[in-house]
C-alpha cells in the first residue's frame, strides 16, 4: 500500500469524524466506502487467480524451439479486467515475447505460451512466473509469484553421418550382402546347386522331387557393439575457436552413439570430461535400449571439458565383446598416443578416430580417420 494512500485515508477519516457539516461526512464516507471495496475487490483477485506450468521439465536438442506454456485459472466469481503475465527465461533466448497482457471472467482458464530457442547445450531454468494487477481504479496494485519452475534439458546437436560400417560380428540384425555373414538362422530361399556349395545345404528331398540338387540359402547379417570414447581434455584442443571444436567434438559423439542405437546396436561410451558439479563422466558400459540411449544423452547435455586426459584404468574396466569397434572423438594424437592408443585395442575390429582439426584427414581399412567439420550441417570429412 503507498505511504500517499494511507495518509488520503487518514486525512478522509479525520474529515469524518472532527469536522461539522452533514455534506462533507457524506462525501467523505462515500470516497472511503469505494476505497474498501477496491481494497476487497484487489484482495479477492490475488487470492482467486491461480498461475500453473504445463510442463515442469522441457526436453530438446540444440538450435531447437522449444515452447514453455502457462495457465492462469480464475477460481473466482469476479471478472479480472487486466493483468499482466512475465515468465523469467533464464538463459535462454526467447524467439517471442514472455510477458502477455491477459483478461478473465469468473470461472475461466486461459493458456499462453512463448518460444525459446536452444542455441547453448546443458541444463537450464525459467522461471519463476509473475502475475501482477491492479483493482478497477488503481488503488490497490497486487503481485503473485509462482515458485514453480521448467527445467529445459537441452541436448548436443544430432547429425546425419553416411558411415557404412559393414563388418562385425556375423548372425546379427543388420543384413548386408556379403555371404561370409551368412545367417543358418534365418532361411532366405532355395537354388541350384554350384559346384563348391557345402553339401550339408543340400535339400534332397526338393533335389530328388526336381530331378537336380537344390539347396539351402540364407540371409546374411551382422552387428557391430561399439564403445564411444570422447577427449575432452581442454589443453589439448586447438586454442583458436577451442569452445566452438570442443562442442562439434560432443555432437560427433552424440551423433555416433545415435547412429549405433537407430540401427539398433549396442554402444558403450567413456569420456575424460566432467559433470556440472565437477565429477568424473560415469563410464556406461556396452548395451542397448532406450533406457540406456536416454542416460548417455542426459550424461552428454551435462558434460564440461576438463583439465585430466583420458584414463587408461577407466577404460579398462570396459568389457569390450570381441569384435568391438572403437570410435575415438577428440584432438589430434601424438604418434606415440597413437600407436599406444592402437596398441591396446589392436583386437578389435576396427578403429575409426574423429579427429577435431581443420586438416583433412583420411583413413581406410581397418583404421580410419575422419576430420570434424568446425561449422555447418555437415559433420565429418572422410
Amino acid at each position: 500500500m503507498r505511504p500517499g494512500f494511507c495518509l488520503s485515508v487518514i486525512l478522509l477519516l479525520f474529515l469524518l469524524f472532527f469536522m461539522p457539516g452533514y455534506g462533507i461526512k457524506v462525501i467523505c464516507s462515500f470516497i472511503l466506502l469505494i476505497q474498501g471495496v477496491s481494497y476487497v475487490v484487489s484482495m479477492c483477485t490475488r487470492l482467486t487467480l491461480k498461475i500453473e506450468r504445463e510442463e515442469t521439465i522441457l526436453r530438446g536438442y540444440r538450435y531447437q524451439i522449444l515452447e514453455i506454456k502457462l495457465k492462469v485459472t480464475n477460481r473466482g466469481f469476479l471478472p479480472v479486467i487486466s493483468c499482466f503475465v512475465t515468465d523469467r527465461p533464464g538463459n535462454l533466448f526467447c524467439v517471442d515475447k514472455n510477458r502477455f497482457l491477459i483478461s478473465l471472467r469468473a470461472g475461466e482458464e486461459k493458456y499462453i505460451s512463448y518460444r525459446i530457442e536452444c542455441r547453448e547445450r546443458g541444463e537450464f531454468v525459467t522461471g519463476p512466473a509473475i502475475l501482477q494487477g491492479n483493482d478497477p481504479l488503481g488503488l490497490f496494485p497486487w503481485k503473485l509469484d509462482l515458485c514453480q519452475i521448467t527445467r529445459v534439458i537441452i541436448y548436443p546437436a544430432v547429425h546425419d553421418l553416411s558411415i557404412l560400417i559393414k563388418e562385425g560380428l556375423p548372425s546379427g540384425n543388420l543384413l548386408i550382402d556379403n555371404p561370409i555373414y551368412e545367417d543358418v538362422t534365418r532361411y532366405r530361399s532355395m537354388r541350384e546347386y554350384v559346384p563348391g556349395d557345402d553339401l550339408r545345404r543340400i535339400n534332397w528331398k526338393l533335389s530328388a522331387r526336381m530331378g537336380t540338387l537344390y539347396c539351402r540359402e540364407f540371409l546374411p547379417s551382422y552387428y557391430f557393439p561399439s564403445l564411444v570414447i570422447l577427449n575432452l581434455q581442454e589443453a589439448a584442443y586447438p586454442h583458436k575457436h577451442r569452445y566452438y571444436w570442443m562442442e562439434r567434438a560432443i555432437e560427433t559423439a552424440t551423433s555416433l552413439i545415435f547412429y549405433c542405437l537407430q540401427k539398433d546396436q549396442m554402444v558403450g561410451f567413456a569420456s575424460s570430461g566432467v559433470d556440472c558439479n565437477g565429477e568424473p563422466s560415469p563410464v556406461y558400459p556396452i548395451k542397448g535400449g532406450y533406457t540406456h540411449g536416454m542416460s548417455l544423452l542426459e550424461t552428454l547435455a551435462r558434460i564440461n571439458p576438463s583439465e585430466s586426459s583420458l584414463s587408461h584404468s577407466s577404460l579398462a574396466s570396459i568389457n569390450t565383446p570381441t569384435g568391438c569397434r572403437i570410435m575415438y572423438v577428440g584432438p589430434l594424437l601424438s604418434e606415440e598416443e597413437l600407436k599406444l592408443f592402437i596398441s591396446y585395442w589392436g583386437g578389435t575390429t576396427g578403429i575409426d578416430f574423429f579427429f577435431a582439426t581443420e586438416k583433412r584427414i583420411t583413413g581406410t581399412g581397418r583404421i580410419r580417420r575422419f576430420s570434424i567439420i568446425e561449422h555447418g550441417r555437415e559433420l565429418i570429412h572422410g
